[in-house]
């Protein structure tokens, strides 16, 4: 019979992990707040249901998918630490601890995101995804209870939960095959035609659910809904999902993306993205071309006539831009004036010498911001590739500890059996031990290997100390980075103001207006003046 829900608490857990409270419960079983006894660090320890733990063979299958699993180290993918098995029989797996927002939440609170919001979470979907096929891992249950949001220096950043879980319990799955025969897993609002219908499932499995996850981020609602879970199986074989653009049309979703979208929801696996690594380099690629169209690509304003300030607001309220990415638009278009008004005057011959060097010197801060804003992308990678070569590294060393920690369960139970056991009765069950240079008893093996894993956990908190340490160090650089390009943008802009100001002033526009065609242009700078330094752009 089961135990309890509550009489897990203060219940040690694989010899070092104390369970302190219930987090939540599922479908699979309870989710609990654990910490390292030794360690003091903070670790979510999820508890399957006995179900789960039928015979040796799913105990079996459960560990090697779960060791399988552990390999996935990202920045975007929780980890997973140890697994085992209660003395009443249930599975369990100890894994990293965060606190953020389920997507789920995030919804529920606000429903629908600005266009640029989902791609930013979604490209972090992505990668975590490129990461788990890589490593020959699906997921098989993506949904926006399992994608977590959490808040830091650098903005959201996101957390995919339950790589592989699906996997470790299916039922009876011959060793051959991915999918379960007669039986579906997954949650049927985000779940393949494929995976309703109980067929072949392969990465393309998991771009679908990911598009029905986006597809809400952008629009609010999911793909297809029914009044029970057939008709909604029913909807993802038969029925071609909506367009995003129309279904939420207040979001101004572009048309490349409602085209992504589409893609990830094909009905044939064929006809979507092939695994997560094409499925992020093309969402990458969208974003790239949506942040270009929307602040205003130097050619596209070049052929515009001016745009006033309320009109650009229009269009940050219909798309979604914030106050600074207006601003960041009229700032665009009023260089670009500022440009054509220059080509003017040389045309008429009347550019001051001192004007030819203010704007000689504005080009040269002009570089020189945009190095420093490239050397910031750089060393924000650098950061990220820190973080995931250090991942990689404590990752190797949590395999290790979780072997030692499965012989560790093993060998707990056959002491419990006889507990005067010697190793050379040990060796049937750890073929690698040598009786010649073993410890004697069972129990000096015993607290080898406890010693042995908390040395290697030790070297695992080291690890990641020294990363919290370096990041944090790096996160200063980046702040002063920032400062210092900060600091040069304001003086270049206030440079800009001036020159702008002495083509623009009374006693300059009176020398100009014997050109018809310069007096348009001097015009529209001095809007777009008016604009950029005095009215205010409304939050």
């Amino acid at each position: 019979m089961m135990a309890k829900a509550d009489s897990l608490i203060d219940l040690i857990v694989g010899g070092r992990f104390r369970v302190q409270s219930l987090l939540g419960e599922g479908g699979m079983g309870e989710v609990y707040l654990g910490r390292h006894e030794p360690l003091g660090d903070m670790v979510a320890i999820k508890v399957l249901k006995k179900e789960h733990a039928k015979d040796e063979r799913m105990v079996a299958r459960f560990r090697r998918e779960a060791r399988s699993t552990s390999r996935v180290q990202h920045r975007n993918v929780v980890a997973i630490f140890d697994m085992g098995q209660l003395d009443d029989g249930r599975l369990y797996l100890v894994m990293e601890y965060i606190k953020g927002r389920s997507l789920v939440e995030i919804l529920d609170e606000e429903g629908a995101l600005t266009v640029e919001r989902a791609v930013r979470l979604s490209v972090q979907i992505a990668d975590a995804m490129a990461a788990a096929h890589s490593m020959g891992i699906m997921h098989r249950d993506l949904k926006p209870e399992n994608i977590v949001v959490i808040n830091t220096p650098e903005g959201e950043h996101v957390k995919v939960l339950d790589f592989g879980l699906a996997r470790m319990v299916e039922n009876n799955a011959p060793e051959d095959k991915i999918t379960m025969s007669g039986e579906v897993f997954g949650t049927p609002v985000y779940m393949s035609p494929e995976q309703c219908f109980g067929e072949a499932l392969s990465y393309p499995t998991d771009v679908y659910s990911f598009g029905a996850c986006f597809f809400e981020l952008l629009t609010g609602e999911p793909p297809f809904e029914g009044n029970n879970i057939v008709s909604i199986m029913l909807a993802h074989k038969n029925q071609i999902p909506r367009i995003p653009s129309q279904v939420y049309p207040e979001n101004k979703i572009p048309p490349e993306l409602d085209a992504f979208v589409l893609k990830c929801l094909a009905k044939t696996q064929t006809d979507r993205f092939p695994t997560g690594l094409e499925l992020a380099r093309e969402l990458r690629h969208v974003q790239d071309l949506i942040t270009k169209r929307r602040l205003g690509a130097p050619a596209d304003i070049q052929a515009q006539r001016r745009v006033n300030t309320t009109e650009l607001n229009s269009v940050g309220a219909g798309q979604s831009l914030t106050p600074e990415a207006v601003q960041s638009m009229i700032r665009d278009r009023l260089r670009s004036q500022l440009r054509t008004v220059l080509d003017g005057l040389r045309r008429v011959q009347k550019v001051s010498p001192g004007i030819s060097l203010n704007m000689a010197q504005v080009s040269t801060m002009e570089d020189e911001i945009t190095r420093m804003a490239q050397a910031e992308g750089a060393f924000v990678n650098q950061i990220i590739e820190l973080e995931n070569h250090t991942r990689q590294r404590a990752g190797q060393l949590r395999l290790a500890v979780q072997d030692l920690s499965y012989d560790r369960e093993l060998l707990s139970r056959q002491l419990a059996l006889d507990p005067h056991l010697r190793c050379a009765d040990l060796t049937q069950i750890f073929p690698y031990l040598d009786p010649s240079s073993a410890p004697e008893s069972g129990r000096e093996l015993m607290e080898d290997i406890t010693f042995q894993v908390m040395e290697l956990e030790k070297r695992v908190s080291e690890i990641l100390g020294q990363l919290d340490a370096s990041r944090n160090q790096m996160r200063a650089q980046l702040e002063q980075m920032r400062a210092a390009r900060a600091r040069l943008e304001a003086d270049t802009e206030s440079m800009v103001e001036a020159i702008i100001w002495e083509m623009i002033n009374p006693a300059a526009m009176s020398r100009y207006h014997v050109d018809s065609q310069l007096m348009v242009e001097l015009q529209t700078l001095d809007n777009y003046y008016k604009d950029m330094y005095h009215s205010p752009v409304p939050g």
